[in-house]
């Protein structure tokens, strides 16, 4: 994978994070990338208040799924168990997909 200039500027954690979502979201890993830019510009570290994560989950989410802060990999499949639990909807984010 070549990087576009933008993500020449990532971190090594954001360009995995980046990559990491293919994995978790086969299908949809266009709109998970764009909904993980958008709430935490690919950051497994990133918080906004009780929203911790790469796809800025809740206290009562990462506390369901034992989801530690910066756990990458676990947040991920968090997010998309909440994500095919919605039916394949971004209800629980504020960023949505174009």
């Amino acid at each position: 994978m070549t990087a576009t200039p933008a993500q020449a500027a990532w971190t090594h954690g954001q360009l995995r994070a980046y990559q990491a979502i293919r994995v978790v979201w086969p299908k949809h890993y266009r709109a998970a990338r764009q909904v993980a830019r958008c709430e935490s510009d690919f950051r497994k570290w990133a918080e906004n208040g009780q929203y911790h994560n790469v796809f800025q989950l809740s206290a009562n989410w990462r506390h369901y799924f034992h989801v530690r802060d910066g756990q990458l990999w676990r947040g991920l499949y968090a997010a998309h168990a909440i994500y095919k639990a919605d039916g394949f909807h971004w209800y629980q984010w504020e960023c949505q997909p174009a």
